[in-house]
């Protein structure tokens, strides 16, 4: 799916309420990319996905009610063009796992997620660019 517009509409689902907060500063960074909703499980992650048709869905794997593996199948179903992105602090969270890997569009571990994140972004969105000094751009 190519981009079609900035800025990159972004839902970021995690059960912590610290870390959901640390990457959406992280995150909505205008005019590139706007954090449009927040969701504590996959639940209300796939119920925000619904209204806010974001363009990318970053959700933990590990979440109460509704899991992020769980989350992504039904995310998918219903936005075909968004990416998602699944991260967890275990980097093997997804070993083995078919179902999720059809449907995501990548994974990323919570530990060492700023030298991650950023490379993940520019290849799901072209558009985006990360200069050496870590300021965003867009690509000319």
């Amino acid at each position: 799916m190519p981009l079609q517009t900035l800025p990159v509409r972004i839902l970021v689902a995690d059960d912590s309420a610290s870390f959901r907060q640390a990457l959406c500063v992280l995150l909505d960074q205008p005019p590139m990319l706007h954090v449009v909703a927040t969701a504590r499980d996959g639940r209300d992650a796939v119920l925000a996905s619904r209204r806010h048709t974001p363009d990318l869905v970053i959700l933990d794997v590990r979440m109460p009610v509704m899991g992020g593996r769980q989350a992504a199948v039904a995310i998918r179903e219903m936005l075909p063009d968004s990416r998602i992105l699944l991260l967890s602090v275990d980097p093997e969270a997804l070993d083995g796992d078919p179902q999720v890997a059809g449907v995501m569009d990548g994974f990323i571990p919570k530990v060492g997620l700023q030298r991650t994140l950023w490379p993940t972004l520019e290849r799901l969105f072209p558009l985006l660019t990360v200069t050496h000094d870590g300021a965003r751009s867009t690509a000319s």
